[in-house]
């Protein structure tokens, strides 16, 4: 027999605070727990009909309305999706044309001409293998020169050693507690 089950885990994000693992499921009472004492289980037991997290609204409310500055907001945070079926259905086009949209604010449709672009950082495993494609390819060429070769194998050596030194671990000074 299958039966619905809602499982609800909540922590803080170091883990020094958590809330007792809630079970929900559709009987009162079910017959997993028939000779088991309920309260020494760490699992506080719920139950609703269709097994859903609607239950726990009351309690998310009551744990967050102690928090300083939360009060009212708790119950708009919790009904703004309520409206919401959490999907849209829309067409390819529709997609396309939400990404290439242009941003409408002020502040960033007005770009400074002065404003240097950063280009992201190419990783010393990239440059490696690019140097060395591009040497294999000048030693094809018959009409290659030596110094151009000796000056790729450098940059190839060179980026080489980087990237070993970025896979090794370094050494970290001991310093007793």
């Amino acid at each position: 027999m299958k039966d619905r089950v809602t499982i609800l885990g909540c922590a803080n994000a170091s883990g020094s605070h958590r809330v007792k693992l809630t079970w929900v499921g559709k009987s009162k009472k079910p017959r997993c727990f028939n000779n088991i004492n309920k309260t020494a289980l760490p699992v506080h037991n719920m139950h609703q009909k269709s097994a859903w997290w609607l239950c726990h609204r009351d309690r998310i409310k009551r744990t967050f309305e102690k928090i300083p500055g939360c009060g009212s907001d708790v119950s708009s945070w919790l009904d703004c999706d309520a409206d919401d079926a959490g999907f849209q259905l829309i067409s390819d086009d529709e997609i396309i044309a939400q990404v290439r949209k242009p941003n409408s604010d002020d502040d960033n449709s007005e770009i400074d001409e002065d404003e240097v672009i950063e280009t992201s950082k190419i990783n010393n495993s990239y440059a490696f293998e690019s140097f060395a494609k591009g040497l294999m390819q000048l030693e094809q060429q018959t009409d290659s020169v030596s110094t151009e070769l000796m000056l790729l194998k450098q940059l190839r050596e060179r980026a080489a050693k980087r990237r070993q030194s970025c896979l090794r671990q370094s050494k970290l000074p001991f310093k007793p507690v």
